[in-house]
């Protein structure tokens, strides 16, 4: 049967149309999708902001009870808080300057913090070729806390380090002139006092935090008086090395026991309170560390990264007892040079109660040799305080003052003995031992073909002779270290040219021949060795023996 041509166009509309419906709903889809598909996350998103707005309002009670908590921690302790201004008056011999010239000078090199300049200040005082001109003080900002009701506030050491004129400032408006009472570098702890009553003293905690709990920074970072910021307390007994100073024979180093913590602390904060949740002061706002030097508020660069640290209360009252007692802080002394061992350095004496100091070297006019210490004691205990390194020994001395009686627990002669001790009054300028001056110092060494053993240790050591000793050296048997290999096993334990060597293991070697034996007939495993440098000064040393 024959098609119309009416026919072949109705099938070529059913065709095409299912088609056409297709295209037109992609079409469609595609003008409208990406605004249902927005319309369709914002929903969501709306659902989510009222679930989470719900969830609130049922802890409402909560988080009004924490922010009332830390607004009541901000009342109780800012009355406390007082931002210091210190005040010096340099002088700098500086070319012929017009006054406008001299200010335009001053604001580009004076350090932050100092802004205070008056032209009427700077006096020329007639000379040929220079002029010296005296400029207004410059001003410094740090931070302190009231310690009690008699006018006594504490900070920094280094904030108030150099000042010819103090001012502290209270919350209220009040200012008031401030005097130093004392100061101790060695903990960076300065006590002040101002007139006139009517000052609120902190309150202090009673017991040491522990990591995780919760603080607050009180001071005037950068400047902007009276801030608080929160944290937690990240870590404790933190030892930085930033307290030092110099003496004729080296370093000598303070007494750190830091808190660290992230709560917000920049130039400016040190000396400020750190408190708990109660608003008690748990420690002293002292360094931070930065990315652009190791501690920011000793060298002024950098900011806050997270990294904060705190003087501990119960350290700062003890200095700042004593100051207001005598005026100064009168240490406990024992006369020993010593050296932190861990528990595997410990065992090398025979000693298997962990970690130890042992006596390095004892002053001839110290009271632990008077009482009968000796050079090799591991010293395990005072009174009953288990020793855990070398700057907790430090500290326990550190903390007892002059004339006080202890027991000292040794480990000697494989047995433990108690040995009682009267501590001494720490001198003003401590000298033990000294830098060794190098007689050598070459990259590499030759290897001793008759000596492999050395070679693998990367040493190179000849017999101690008369004629070797320094002129102001006595003479002693050793052997004496020429050259040490750079990263080898002589070098990362310590040996350096110029040192003796004069006992491995607790027995004496005399020449080149017998070290060599000793080490031989060593086992593998951790070896002790004593050393002496050229002005007397004894030492342990450790490594392993190669396989």
């Amino acid at each position: 049967m024959k098609r119309t041509s009416g026919e072949y166009d109705m099938n070529r509309i059913h065709w095409y149309g299912p088609t056409i419906v297709v295209l037109a709903t992609v079409l469609l889809v595609m003008i409208s999708g990406p605004r249902l598909v927005q319309s369709l996350v914002y929903a969501q998103e709306q659902v989510h902001i009222r679930l989470a707005s719900d969830h609130l309002k049922s802890k409402s009670g909560l988080l009004l009870e924490l922010n009332d908590a830390f607004r009541s921690v901000a009342d109780a302790v800012r009355p406390s808080v007082v931002s210091i201004h210190t005040y010096s008056r340099p002088k700098a011999r500086l070319s012929r300057r017009s006054p406008s010239d001299l200010q335009e000078f001053l604001e580009r090199h004076l350090p932050f913090g100092g802004d205070e300049w008056d032209a009427e200040a700077a006096k020329p005082k007639a000379q040929d070729d220079e002029v010296p001109y005296e400029v207004l003080p410059v001003r410094f900002t740090g931070s302190g806390w009231v310690f009690d009701e008699d006018g006594h506030i504490v900070t920094n050491y280094h904030v108030i380090k150099d000042a010819q004129r103090i001012e502290v400032h209270f919350a209220n408006g009040d200012e008031r002139a401030a005097k130093v009472v004392g100061s101790d570098p060695e903990t960076d702890v300065a006590v002040l006092k101002v007139e006139g009553g009517r000052v609120h003293a902190v309150r202090l905690a009673d017991q040491p935090v522990k990591q995780g709990d919760m603080v607050f920074a009180f001071g005037s970072p950068l400047r902007f008086e009276f801030s608080m910021s929160q944290g937690i307390v990240s870590a404790t007994e933190r030892e930085l090395n930033i307290i030092t100073g110099n003496s004729r024979s080296g370093r000598i180093h303070g007494y750190e026991n830091f808190i660290q913590t992230d709560a917000a602390i920049n130039q400016g904060n040190s000396g400020g309170p750190l408190t708990d949740v109660f608003g008690r002061v748990v420690g002293m706002n002292t360094a931070i560390a930065t990315t652009g030097t190791p501690f920011g508020n000793r060298f002024g660069e950098g900011g806050f990264v997270g990294l904060g640290f705190a003087i501990p209360v119960d350290m700062v009252h003890d200095v700042v007892d004593k100051i207001i007692r005598h005026g100064r802080v009168e240490r406990g002394w024992l006369g020993i040079g010593f050296r932190p061992l861990s528990s595997k350095e410990t065992e090398t004496f025979g000693y298997d109660g962990g970690a130890a100091v042992v006596v390095e070297t004892l002053r001839d006019d110290g009271p632990a040799g008077d009482a009968g210490l000796r050079r090799g004691d591991l010293i395990t205990r005072i009174d009953d305080t288990k020793i855990r390194n070398g700057p907790h020994l430090r500290r326990l001395i550190g903390h007892l003052e002059p004339g006080t009686k202890i027991d000292i627990e040794v480990f000697r002669d494989d047995r433990l003995e108690r040995v009682p001790v009267t501590l001494g009054e720490k001198p003003a300028s401590l000298t033990l031992g000294g830098r060794t001056r190098d007689r050598t110092q070459p990259d590499q060494i030759q290897p001793d073909e008759n000596e492999e053993l050395l070679s693998n240790l990367g040493l190179e050591a000849v017999t101690m002779t008369r004629d070797l000793a320094d002129e102001n050296v006595s003479f002693q048997e050793g052997v004496l270290v020429r050259r040490v290999r750079r990263n080898s096993i002589a070098a990362e334990a310590g040996l350096r040219p110029g040192l003796l060597i004069t006992h491995v293991k607790g027995k004496p070697v005399s020449d080149r021949t017998e070290f060599v034996e000793a080490l031989r007939q060593s086992e593998h495993g951790l070896l002790r060795i004593s050393v002496v440098d050229n002005e007397g000064g004894a030492a342990y040393l450790f490594f392993k023996m190669p396989q």
